[in-house]
């Protein structure tokens, strides 16, 4: 059952892939999404999978910005990193798009 759970529910999924020599790793954590969405896919390939949101269990103050800031602070220290760059998603997009890996595909 990969991924972050709050009892039954599922509020995140992990990623890791490979292709053409080239990794890909992932995470995502629903702060507040409109889990309506999720109705119309089974999510991880998990059926009956029922998700759920740091707004839906009861935080809806919490911002995607706040949340990322803090998730930033964390991973850093988690990890051991003394010094990252914060970037925007999506000129962390751009720069994907430039990979020759990525330009590959296209």
């Amino acid at each position: 059952m990969t991924g972050v759970w709050v009892g039954d529910r599922k509020i995140g999924s992990i990623g890791v892939g490979i292709r053409r020599w080239v990794t890909y790793h992932g995470v995502a954590l629903n702060v507040a999404p409109d889990l309506s969405y999720f109705g119309s896919i089974v999510p991880c390939g998990i059926t009956g999978c029922e998700m759920t949101s740091m707004a839906q269990l009861g935080k809806p103050e919490i911002s995607v910005s706040d949340f990322a800031s803090v998730f930033f602070r964390c991973f850093m220290e988690v990890f051991g990193f003394q010094r990252a760059a914060h970037l925007d998603p999506l000129e962390v997009w751009t720069l994907a798009e430039k990979h020759p890996a990525v330009e590959a595909r296209t």
